[in-house]
């Protein structure tokens, strides 16, 4: 089964991941989470966990594991262009895609233009799949820079690198190389709702002087937060919010 606006509809009515991988997967409530049989691989016991408060699964069998999208994916052939017109019909906002493989800047180049034609305020391009040890593909920012300038005059306004809070140092070499290609205005931290502190971020910062934005406490769309530096230190370190 692939992307369909039906589907699109389907999930968008449930607010939990649980909801949309019961439809997929027999589940049993054990405590907070949820248990069933993966459907990645074939298994006689249950190892699939769903936690309903982190809005993520796991295989303890097979190590498959993510969110909503990437279990879409999988099971439903998902490719990422999928994934994202899938997101942004969540959110309610238009998208400018192309198939997968189409040049970056021919799809911003149409991106920009009916942007214009909208008189849209602002437009999200979004290079997902920039691997900092690519060489290639980090190029391709460069180029998308400079065709971004060509129709509008000035852009692009914000450069925003997000990643991973749970990366430790390896986000270090990431910011270097990102920072090497284009340049970089803010940053937004994720995955900070588990374990992961993201103190790497203050190293980050301090280092290549640029500020943060926001941090992604979770999957839903009100989970992406104005960074708060005070409210961060206190998490930081274990410390109540006064």
């Amino acid at each position: 089964m692939r992307y369909s606006d039906d589907l699109v509809e389907e999930i968008r009515m449930k607010n939990d991941i649980v909801d949309v991988i019961s439809g997929y997967v027999k589940l049993t409530r054990r405590g907070s989470s949820y248990f069933g049989l993966c459907p990645f691989h074939n298994e006689k016991s249950p190892s699939f966990s769903v936690s309903p408060g982190k809005q993520m699964y796991y295989c303890f069998g097979c190590g498959a594991g993510g969110n909503v999208f990437t279990f879409l994916m999988e099971y439903e052939n998902f490719t990422f262009v999928e994934a994202l017109k899938f997101l942004a019909d969540r959110a309610g906002v238009d998208i400018v895609r192309q198939n997968e493989g189409a040049d970056p800047g021919a799809v911003l180049f149409d991106a920009l233009a009916a942007a214009k034609a909208r008189r849209s305020d602002v437009v999200l391009v979004d290079t997902a799949g920039r691997l900092h040890n690519k060489v290639g593909l980090m190029n391709e920012l460069t180029k998308i820079r400079n065709v971004m300038g060509k129709v509008i005059p000035g852009a692009p306004h914000e450069v925003m690198l997000v990643l991973d809070g749970s990366t430790g140092q390896n986000a270090f070499e990431q910011a270097k190389q990102f920072t090497q290609a284009t340049q970089v205005t803010s940053l937004t931290i994720t995955k900070l709702d588990g374990t992961a502190k993201g103190g790497v971020v203050i190293g980050i910062s301090d280092q290549f002087h640029i500020p943060v934005r926001y941090i992604g406490i979770g999957e839903g769309i009100d989970q992406l937060r104005i960074f708060d530096r005070k409210e961060f230190v206190n998490a930081l370190f274990g410390h109540e919010k006064n």
